[in-house]
């Protein structure tokens, strides 16, 4: 059933060690996965463009190297997921869980983070290009290296995260709460900043 609806090459579905779907490389695009049950599956290099995933459950799903872009994924439940190297731009992630998730060298651009939970996340080297994280929750976040220019972070919460080395050019931080975090070496020109929070520069 799984193999005919999203054109899966396994047959039959083939399970992770964890008795969850392998999903490794398959065809999901524009696929209406909206709440279904996808936690832990393995979507390695899967292509989900444009696809709906609003309000899935895709905790401790590995995606790394997806293709998310234009994706649905607003009020989803991605965390502790992997998405190393995926590619989410201006993809929907209003509302969306990713508490812990790995998304190092992702591309964000674009994507609409509108108060996602994103609290303990490493993005370390993510591509957040114009990406709106209004009201998002990065507290202890990692963000060491990744490029937020011209991102609106409007009323964000970054305690404690690190943003050592991040490029922070231009970006709207009105209100945003930067108590304790780390901003070594990070690159914050013209940057928009209301509130002198006290944030780590050593």
């Amino acid at each position: 059933m799984l193999r005919n609806e999203f054109h899966l090459p396994q047959d039959p579905v083939i399970l992770t060690e964890q008795g969850k779907l392998n999903l490794v490389g398959s065809n999901l695009a524009r696929e209406d996965l909206a709440d279904f049950d996808l936690s832990g599956a393995d979507l390695t290099d899967a292509n989900v463009f444009r696809s709906k995933l609003s309000d899935a459950n895709l905790e401790d799903a590995t995606l790394a190297g997806a293709n998310l872009v234009r994706a649905d994924l607003s009020g989803a439940d991605l965390k502790k997921t992997d998405l190393t190297n995926a590619r989410l731009i201006n993809a929907e992630l209003t509302d969306t869980l990713l508490i812990g998730a790995e998304l190092v060298r992702s591309n964000l651009a674009e994507a609409h983070l509108l108060r996602t939970r994103l609290d303990g996340a490493d993005l370390s080297n993510a591509i957040l290009i114009k990406a709106d994280m209004s009201e998002a929750n990065l507290a202890d976040a990692e963000m060491i290296g990744a490029n937020m220019t011209e991102a609106h972070l409007l009323r964000a919460w970054l305690k404690g995260a690190d943003l050592s080395n991040a490029t922070l050019s231009q970006p709207d931080m009105t209100e945003a709460h930067l108590l304790r975090a780390w901003l070594k070496g990070a690159d914050l020109s013209n940057a928009t900043l209301s509130q002198p929070d006290r944030c780590r520069n050593n």
